[in-house]
């Protein structure tokens, strides 16, 4: 039962790479891609006001027009302001283009399993690899949703926000095709021993 997902060469040369001598694929796929997730929907209610009031409060420094620094830059108070706020508008752009950039780590991510373990690579400035023995897929469990698509969570971790909350992240095959199939193959692997 091994489909095949259309694969960026990144990717299957990191596949190549962590894949041991004598192991064998039993299943291999891929997210699917959605622009909208909990978080990225968190980061793009947020940038909307951020960037705006940025902007807005950049050229009203400037009374509404942009400066003139052909003859370079004078220090006053709103030259220096506009050119502080341009890192603010940039760090609003990044936070309104999560749903873009969750689009495509869909893309940059793949998941395996094989004889001995599941695992998941994410591609990107670097590659991220999780290794899961048989022994931690005991634990795991599915969420389905209504298209069919689901997630099997194998493990939880607690993460701390700036502001001192915590929540659960969950970790493991998320958004993928066929949830209970993937789920019964990661418990068949879960009944194996790897010496």
């Amino acid at each position: 039962m091994l489909n095949k997902p259309k694969i960026s060469a990144k990717l299957r040369r990191a596949i190549d790479k962590e894949l041991e001598i004598g192991e064998s694929l039993v299943w291999v796929g891929q997210p699917l891609p959605r622009f909208f997730t909990f978080e990225s929907l968190i980061y793009l209610c947020m940038g909307i006001p951020f960037t705006t009031l940025t902007i807005f409060f950049m050229y009203d420094a400037e009374d509404f027009k942009i400066p003139d620094f052909s003859e370079g830059i004078k220090f006053e108070f709103e030259n220096i302001f506009f050119l502080f706020s341009i890192v603010f508008v940039l760090a609003g752009v990044w936070m309104l283009s999560s749903p873009l950039r969750e689009w495509f780590k869909a893309f940059r991510t793949v998941y395996l399993i094989t004889d001995k373990r599941a695992i998941s690579i994410e591609s990107g400035l670097t590659t991220s690899i999780r290794n899961y023995a048989p022994t931690q897929l005991k634990d795991l469990y599915r969420k389905d949703k209504r298209n069919g698509t689901g997630d099997i969570i194998i493990t939880t971790r607690l993460r701390r926000g700036n502001d001192g909350d915590s929540w659960n992240e969950e970790i493991g095959f998320m958004n993928i095709r066929n949830p209970k199939e993937v789920e019964k193959l990661l418990r068949q692997l879960a009944k194996t021993e790897v010496y």
